[in-house]
């Protein structure tokens, strides 16, 4: 599908007017002047969120079966509900992003992730609670970046 917009569908005449008298950008100006304090931090926090993002699909799941004795099978029902976040979280972190901004959101949605992962390392947590906390802290790592 991908291929068949990128090659067959033409591009509006608004954007090729307005690409056409750009000269085009070199990758590298990211990294000059005004913008490397910006690519910078973005590059180390999207680091860290996408880090963050992987601990909580592969490692999350071991430690919930090994520390907190979650049967094996409870697992895929976990990684379910962390997929169905995946899904729907982008959706409602543009409805947010939209009504108080997208840094404003990123902020929070960092720190909700970070309530998130005190509660599974230092609370007594139930299955049912695991599941809740398992759709919610997916939508944190699927809104990035906040452009």
């Amino acid at each position: 599908m991908v291929w068949f917009i990128r090659r067959l569908v033409p591009e509006s005449p608004v954007f090729s007017s307005t690409s056409q008298s750009k000269k085009p950008n070199k990758i590298t100006e990211i990294f000059q002047g005004k913008h490397r304090r910006i690519t910078v931090t973005a590059t180390i926090l999207s680091g860290g969120i996408f880090g963050g993002a992987y601990i909580m699909i592969t490692w999350l799941p071991t430690y919930l079966r090994m520390e907190l004795g979650l049967p094996v099978v409870s697992m895929s029902g976990y990684l379910a509900i962390n997929i169905l976040g995946s899904l729907l979280g982008p959706f409602i972190y543009g409805r947010l992003s939209d009504k108080f901004g997208r840094w404003k959101t990123v902020i929070f949605f960092l720190l909700c992730q970070m309530i998130v992962v005190s509660v599974y390392m230092f609370a007594n947590v139930s299955m049912d609670i695991t599941l809740v906390l398992g759709f919610s802290s997916a939508h944190y790592k699927a809104d990035w970046p906040p452009v």
